[in-house]
């Protein structure tokens, strides 16, 4: 079972650029063949400043850094395997240039859970990864976290601990000269112990004649990483995660491997629940939490002095279920220190059995990265929607206004005719390629769908899939 798609630009003897000839090409493909499955993505342009030129490729969702990856997994009652074959195309700025990325060559990953005598559960993690760059240090990295848990359960609470050994070595060819104290085959080993229980209570809630059941459920997480020098290890695809409720929850505060955030510290959080009495559907939840630290925070990305803040923002969100079609969020990042919101999101959806979309958005950030567009200064408002008129036609749009400029910065509108046998899809675009620029770009693209068989023009389906959540196209 496999399938693909691929889509190819040019433009010959381009007056504008000294007539040379231009283009682009994406492809993308999957296929399962029992245990295996694969995935191979490939996106190319001729040149930096192509997609300032003629528009952004509807396929290539990120025009800085092209990716191409070849992808294979197996799955087996022994584990899953992962080996992964990724690089990069660097698309430089107009005035400036960027730092290219680190190419995977390649990276094999296998990880499994296995439940041993007494409910422990066994967890395994591990990774192999050879890291290529043209300019800076490369080198192979090697990782392993064994983990033991004991997940303890009843209907009134949850007691889990939690003890792993993150360990890490590393073989590091540098291009250029190496720092005097940095070490050709620096290694790292340490102990990730926590400790993560809560409370639930509840009670019966009639509102308006319709019974619910109220939820109240205090929880706390201990993290404990004792510290390990870190300063002589590169960075090859580690960074921050974006702050969310979830987050409070994490064993580590850094996205990958290349860094292990030494801790001691507390989360205390609260979470209350709307349950429907007679179906246990979940119709309100509202959460609330922080990270009490006990020590500093002495890791950090770079040279950076160690954060010494005794608490991290309070995060909040809550979301609404009115009934199977509404759906709305709220979610915060508020700053105790400065008694101010750092990053705010709205949602309100509505999406029905009929492929009937409608969304509404407000995001706001100050300073931190917002998780949707990962701007750390945002303030915007989006509207989205996909309407069946009837069977054959349907309509769909969108307007996305930065607030913070004042301007638009990616608005569409079309319309989708189809049958049994093939489809029709029209649309025109009005975008810019960053939120902060003056001009923008003018877009129409067609595609003609034969069901079953090819299509011709651009992938506006793969495209509105992308642009508004929980959309599907119509078959």
């Amino acid at each position: 079972d496999a399938k693909g798609i691929t889509s190819f630009e040019f433009l010959p003897n381009d007056r504008d650029r000294d007539g040379r000839d231009r283009g682009s090409f994406h492809f993308f493909g999957s296929g399962h063949y029992g245990p295996f499955s694969s995935t191979l993505l490939y996106d190319w342009a001729s040149d930096d400043n192509y997609f300032r030129d003629l528009g952004n490729g509807l396929d290539i969702t990120d025009t800085d850094y092209l990716e191409r990856r070849l992808d294979t997994y197996v799955v087996n009652p022994f584990g899953n395997l992962l080996i992964r074959f990724r690089g990069y195309q660097t698309l430089n700025g107009e005035d400036f240039t960027r730092p290219k990325q680190y190419a995977q060559l390649p990276q094999v990953a296998f990880w499994n859970t296995w439940i041993v005598p007494n409910q422990v559960s066994f967890e395994l993690h591990s990774e192999a990864t050879r890291f290529t760059h043209p300019d800076q240090v490369e080198g192979s990295r090697f990782f392993i976290e064994p983990a033991l848990s004991l997940p303890l359960q009843t209907t009134w609470g949850f007691l889990t601990p939690r003890l792993a050994l993150n360990a890490t070595a590393y073989q590091l060819d540098y291009r250029h000269d190496q720092p005097d104290d940095y070490r050709d085959n620096p290694t790292r080993v340490a102990p990730v112990a926590s400790l993560d229980t809560g409370l639930i209570f509840d009670r019966p809630l009639t509102i308006s004649g319709t019974g619910f059941t109220q939820t109240l459920e205090p929880r706390l997480y201990y993290l404990r990483v004792p510290y390990r020098r870190q300063t002589d290890i590169p960075l090859f695809d580690t960074t921050t995660y974006s702050e969310s409720y979830d987050w409070l929850f994490y064993d580590n505060r850094f996205a990958g491997i290349d860094r292990l955030g030494d801790a001691n510290q507390l989360t205390t959080a609260i979470s209350s629940r709307l349950l429907g009495a007679s179906d246990g559907v979940e119709r309100l939840r509202v959460s609330v939490g922080q990270i009490q630290y006990f020590s500093d925070r002495k890791v950090q990305l770079g040279a950076d002095s160690p954060t010494l803040t005794n608490n991290s923002d309070l995060v909040a969100e809550a979301t609404l279920r009115l009934d199977q079609n509404w759906y709305a969020r709220a979610a915060t990042l508020w700053d105790t220190t400065e008694s101010g919101s750092r990053r705010t999101a709205y949602d309100l959806r509505y999406h029905d059995a009929d492929g009937r979309i409608l969304n509404v958005a407000y995001r706001y950030a100050n300073g931190v990265p917002d998780p949707i567009s990962g701007q750390t200064s945002l303030e915007q408002i989006d509207l989205a929607g996909h309407w069946p008129i009837n069977p054959r036609w349907r309509v769909f749009g969108r307007y996305n206004y930065s607030l913070l400029y004042s301007h638009t910065t990616d608005t569409f509108a079309g319309f989708e005719y189809g049958d049994c046998c093939w489809a029709v899809r029209l649309l025109g675009r009005q975008y810019r390629q960053y939120p902060q620029d003056e001009d923008p770009k003018n877009a129409v693209m067609l595609e003609i769908e034969l069901k079953g068989l090819t299509s011709v023009g651009a992938s506006i389906d793969r495209f509105l899939d992308k642009s508004i959540i929980g959309y599907q196209r119509a078959d």
